[in-house]
């Protein structure tokens, strides 16, 4: 086994408290991301940029990774969604998803959502499994 600083380790998830709001998602991604089911369809599987406020589908069906959320120049508020179909899809793998139309969100965003526990490791240590990194690229 190598030693390695990691910064955390993930131990285990808690769901959004419910009913799962745009606003409880924003407390939890202040902090870390979260995984989340939203309705899904043929519109939002072509998106390529800008902050999407097309339709969505009737059914969640497609979990994405909410890692953040900000706002356009001009004020529009969004959540930065990132998918697991890789780079070519969307901007580079990410979304733009319209933020602040209340309750669960467009596209039921808030509704169904995990977001992982963490530990302190403190240090170096023989790496046991999964491991969580303080920094990503987007």
């Amino acid at each position: 086994m190598q030693e390695k600083d990691i910064v955390v380790e993930v131990h285990g998830y808690e769901n959004i408290p419910a009913p799962g709001t745009e606003e409880n998602l924003l407390k939890i991604i202040s902090n870390q991301p979260a995984s989340c089911g939203m309705y899904w369809n043929d519109e939002i599987a072509s998106y390529k940029e800008g902050v999407y406020e097309g339709s969505c589908g009737p059914i969640p069906i497609h979990a994405v990774a909410v890692v953040g959320f900000d706002e356009t120049p001009d004020g529009q508020k969004y959540w930065l969604i990132k998918n697991s179909w890789g780079p070519d899809w969307g901007d580079k793998g990410y979304m733009k998803l319209i933020r602040g139309k209340g309750g669960e969100g467009h596209c039921g965003i808030a509704h169904w959502c995990a977001y992982p526990t963490f530990d302190d490791t403190g240090g170096s240590h023989k790496e046991k499994g999964p491991m969580v990194h303080s920094s990503h690229e987007l």
